[in-house]
């Protein structure tokens, strides 16, 4: 899979995460923006193969 797949994924599970009501966020971009630590450990549990994590621009459009 390529990063942009993998970032596209790790997107659609964090928006699962907001829905679910996992994460207390309106967006992804709001989730990378004020809990930085959080995401990393999620990005770190998502991804194995030891991708670059995205960066905010990357979940910008979400």
């Amino acid at each position: 899979m390529s990063r942009e797949q993998v970032v596209q994924k790790f997107i659609e599970h964090c928006e699962s995460m907001i829905q679910d009501g996992e994460v207390e966020f309106a967006s992804v971009s709001d989730f990378v923006a004020f809990d930085r630590e959080r995401f990393e450990q999620e990005w770190n549990k998502f991804d194995n193969k030891g991708h670059a994590m995205p960066e905010e621009a990357d979940c910008a459009d979400h």
